[in-house]
């Protein structure tokens, strides 16, 4: 059971990553949302990996963020949800490999979640009805494209250096 220092401290992790991810957003507007999105943001959700707290944090200021989104209240809740399965995910590779290992493979579950559920957002949103299977097909893959190198480029990078500076209470 955590103490009400941890529990205040986890819930400040959560909302100061929420704020940041909500904020990233915002900033960069022009290319985090779309197709091609480029999301600074999005390399936190490797924090998953260190940080338990991430985990809603990231879900909350991914819903936050799309709240600017041009696909509405639809890019809100499956954006939201993209977010925390990858951001779910994630967390258990961290708990059930090596960190050095995780490290590596801790891309993929955003890449894949937000690939498929945005990338079919995106298909839902903007695609004609004929036109929906190779839309989604070039949706995911830009989407997914863009998510794997802001992961690789920056993710990583976040990650080591959250790991190897901070140390959450919580693990």
């Amino acid at each position: 059971m955590t103490s009400r220092k941890g529990t205040v401290r986890y819930l400040v992790e959560a909302g100061l990553i929420a704020a940041l991810y909500a904020v990233l957003c915002l900033v960069l507007q022009p290319i985090a949302y779309g197709s091609l999105q480029f999301r600074p943001a999005e390399a936190m959700t490797l924090l998953p990996l260190i940080l338990p707290s991430s985990v809603p944090g990231l879900t909350i200021g991914c819903a936050i963020a799309n709240f600017w989104s041009p696909y509405g209240l639809i890019d809100i809740c499956f954006g939201a949800l993209a977010t925390l399965l990858a951001a779910c995910v994630t967390r258990m590779i961290g708990k059930k490999l090596s960190f050095r290992k995780a490290v590596w493979l801790a891309p993929l579950p955003p890449t894949l979640f937000n690939a498929l559920i945005v990338g079919g957002v995106l298909t839902f949103m903007t695609a004609e009805e004929g036109a929906r299977l190779p839309a989604f097909g070039v949706f995911a893959f830009e989407v997914g494209i863009c998510e794997l190198a802001v992961c690789a480029i920056l993710g990583i990078p976040l990650v080591l250096a959250m790991k190897r500076f901070y140390h959450p209470v919580s693990r």
